[in-house]
């Protein structure tokens, strides 16, 4: 999802994306890109129950 509008981005023809569980592979005709999404942490909020 776009950060602005909240909706969909279209994925460009020619590029490939593949996601496994918290692994992110992208790969296209300039290249390749991987990122692993790490566990989010509770914020101090949810956890002291202010």
């Amino acid at each position: 999802m776009s950060r602005i509008g909240k909706l969909p981005v279209a994925v460009p023809s020619g590029v490939e994306v593949n996601i496994d569980g918290q692994n992110v592979a992208v790969k296209g005709p300039k290249g390749n890109l991987a990122l692993t999404i790490s566990e989010p942490s509770p914020s101090p909020r949810a956890t002291t129950g202010h």
